[in-house]
């Protein structure tokens, strides 16, 4: 979500054989696939995109898609040329880069229910695969505040366990979920499989 989280991400994170994404705008987040030495299908590919735009700068710039590339973990590099300073959350990209342009927005959350209860966010389809209950958001007029009570309202009107909604979605941490800038829900919330956890 900021300059040290990309750092973090970086350093934590980023290995051999994985594959990391970003944009050229600053405010991007530093996007890392872990592959674990296995071939990456083009649909997980597509999704990292789409993730990397859509909570970049470009989703708060009201754009409606947006271009972002990938490249190899020994391209991205802190050590900048002789002369040149890499900023805190800024990395330099050595070599081919990777593009996929004009990557359509969108974002959503999603309650999971199973064993381990938890919100997710991300791309849509990526959320519609792993969660039980969908939020779709959309570029819009609310704060990332202002959504996020708005999204906990709809939960707590939509599940019975209110105690489990605070827990796991109160409205921090639905906040840290949401692309920067405005949104809105979109359309009507798709309820996976519902009945059975209300």
């Amino acid at each position: 979500r900021d300059a040290q989280s990309n750092e973090d991400i970086v350093k934590k994170y980023l290995e051999k054989r994985d594959i990391f994404f970003h944009t050229h705008v600053s405010g991007s987040p530093a996007v890392v696939i872990k592959t674990e030495g296995r071939d990456v299908p083009e649909t997980t590919l597509q999704e990292a995109a789409q993730f990397t735009v859509s909570y970049s700068v470009v989703w708060k710039a009201g754009q409606a898609s947006g271009d972002c590339y990938w490249v190899l973990p020994e391209q991205v590099s802190k050590t900048p040329e002789s002369g040149e300073y890499v900023a805190k959350g800024a990395f330099v990209i050595r070599g081919k880069r990777n593009y996929y342009k004009d990557v359509v927005l969108g974002a959503a959350l999603g309650l999971v229910l199973d064993e381990e209860k938890r919100l997710i966010g991300g791309p849509v389809s990526a959320v519609k695969k792993r969660a039980q209950f969908v939020v779709e958001i959309e570029q819009g007029e609310f704060s990332q505040n202002d959504l996020s009570k708005k999204i906990y309202r709809l939960l707590n009107d939509r599940f019975e366990d209110r105690k489990l909604i605070k827990a796991i979605a109160s409205p921090d941490i639905i906040a840290r979920f949401l692309p920067p800038g405005g949104s809105r829900v979109k359309g009507e919330i798709a309820g996976i499989n519902e009945a059975t956890h209300t």
